[in-house]
């Protein structure tokens, strides 16, 4: 990932704080119990169809590909999912967060910005 600055308002945001928020929505987007390594670009494009997958480099084969593509998201968003083995399949899942602790935390922003 090219860590390149972002202006948003007034503060500044850097691509791999975004691309570690963006994994999480697309992980919470299609279940709390993980999403498979091997579709995580594809629901990426469906949740964030503007903004592409950063490239991880290696071309090779699909084993070397795979290996690459799990070094890539353990170096840039290891802090915030784990990468798991599932009955043969590779899973991803978001580390400190489900789908309903992020409901929660919206409706009591919700409820904090109507009383005030």
């Amino acid at each position: 990932i090219e860590v390149q600055k972002e202006s948003n308002g007034d503060e500044t945001v850097d691509d791999s704080s975004l691309f570690k928020a963006r994994l999480i929505a697309v992980l919470l987007e299609y279940s709390d119990k993980g999403l498979d390594l091997s579709n995580i670009r594809k629901k990426w494009k469906q949740v964030w169809p503007d903004s592409p997958f950063p490239s991880f480099g290696n071309n090779e084969g699909a084993r070397k590909k795979r290996g690459a593509f799990i070094s890539f998201l353990k170096e840039q968003a290891g802090d915030v999912v784990d990468i798991v083995r599932d009955k043969g399949a590779i899973k991803v899942l978001p580390r400190h967060c489900t789908r309903s602790q992020i409901e929660q935390a919206s409706q009591q922003l919700e409820k904090t910005i109507t009383s005030t």
